[in-house]
């Protein structure tokens, strides 16, 4: 059982999703 590895990847890419959305944010101003 890897869940360390599992928590850092959900980090990594609920980051992703933010920068995303900040960025689709942004385009829209």
């Amino acid at each position: 059982m890897q869940f360390n590895a599992v928590k850092y990847f959900v980090k990594k890419y609920f980051q992703i999703i933010i920068l995303f959305i900040i960025g689709s944010a942004f385009k829209y101003v």
